[in-house]
């Protein structure tokens, strides 16, 4: 990816950007109401419109279209070591994916052993109605069917701790590189592409556009 740091040099660097497509406006202040949304406690809230105190101006954020995009799981699944040896060059520990893959596949024999067992239910459950209508015993079908309750309710929470668990470690995996971008640990292993114009020179020390917001921010 080509960038261009605050001197105005062509930067090529291992960092990649998502296309950029959306803008929504994102209330800083925690405990602030939003509209369609209230704010939670150290979170920030993507509201259509934020009702914001007076001389508190509005701060966006570009999101890319449809959301934050994450890496599919598809290929994460079918193409392992692939993924492995790229994000590898992303500083991604390749443990991370081999629990991430042990998650995944638990996760999906876990879903077919609960469809089965509410397929199972269904059927059970429409022959204790028509024993009842018989006016016959159905005392044991009835104590089986509490046992495979408990036993989906069981595995439905395990399924639902594996899913937030896999979505934790898809938040955290950067991007996969793309092709012919050089590997680097940090700005330092960038690659220059080319360079135009002649880097200003200040009289002072000029400071990062984060720290020129976190000035302009404290004086609301």
């Amino acid at each position: 990816m080509a960038g261009v740091n605050h001197h105005g040099l062509a930067l090529e660097s291992t960092r990649t950007l998502q296309p950029m497509t959306q803008v929504v406006p994102v209330a800083p202040v925690t405990g602030l109401k939003c509209r369609n949304n209230v704010l939670k406690s150290g979170g920030t809230a993507k509201p259509r419109r934020a009702f914001r105190p007076n001389k508190m101006k509005a701060l966006f954020v570009i999101w890319p279209k449809g959301g934050n995009e994450m890496l599919d799981r598809k290929l994460l699944r079918e193409q392992f070591e692939w993924v492995v040896e790229k994000l590898a060059t992303r500083g991604v520990d390749r443990e991370v994916l081999e629990n991430y893959r042990r998650l995944d596949s638990e996760r999906r024999e876990l879903l077919i052993d609960v469809e089965g067992a509410k397929q199972y239910r269904n059927q059970v459950s429409g022959e204790i109605a028509q024993l009842k209508r018989n006016k016959e015993n159905a005392d044991d079908k009835i104590a089986e069917m509490k046992e495979i309750g408990d036993r989906i309710k069981r595995d439905d929470e395990r399924l639902a701790q594996i899913e937030a668990d896999l979505e934790a470690i898809e938040h955290r995996l950067p991007n996969l590189p793309a092709e012919g971008v050089p590997v680097g640990a940090d700005e330092e292993d960038n690659v220059e592409v080319r360079r135009w114009g002649t880097p200003r020179k200040f009289d002072f020390t000029p400071l990062n556009h984060w720290e020129i917001a976190e000035i302009r921010y404290y004086r609301l």
